[in-house]
């Protein structure tokens, strides 16, 4: 049997990446592996141009987040917190090529239809692009 001995996680704070937090981390659990836990920040909506100080900053911030966020809610789970910068697409397929994974999981939000064809969704492009198996979470 092929087991997920290492695991992305993509996380964006939402409830879809809380459920998808708790399969990723039984998954690791179960199979004795290795969590990362990834946040993309996206870009500056105005496109201002952050120093290296603001930048370090601020990924100190999101990790602080993430901690809270999510590895308050697996103790037992040793886990690599990891920040980018970015479209949130495009890093988490730049994440995967940086650091080959057995498996990605994150959360859907359902998109459908016209707001999918206009909006896009980041589970649907890293599903079709990831060179591993990908583990997309749906809300209840």
């Amino acid at each position: 049997m092929v087991g997920f001995k290492r695991i992305l996680f993509c996380g964006d704070f939402s409830g879809h990446a809380l459920l998808a937090f708790e399969k990723a981390a039984y998954l690791a659990r179960r199979e004795g592996g290795h969590l990362a836990v990834l946040h993309v920040v996206g870009p500056d909506p105005h496109g201002r141009k952050i120093t290296p100080e603001e930048a370090h900053a601020l990924a100190e911030e999101v990790r602080g987040e993430m901690r809270t966020r999510y590895l308050e809610q697996a103790p037992d789970l040793e886990a690599d917190l990891i920040v980018r910068r970015g479209h949130p697409g495009h890093e988490i397929l730049a994440q995967l090529a940086d650091d080959p994974m057995d498996l990605v999981v994150m959360g859907a939000q359902g998109l459908s239809g016209v707001k999918l064809a206009l909006f896009g969704s980041v589970s649907e492009e890293v599903s079709r692009k990831a060179p591993c198996s990908c583990l997309i979470v749906r809300g209840h």
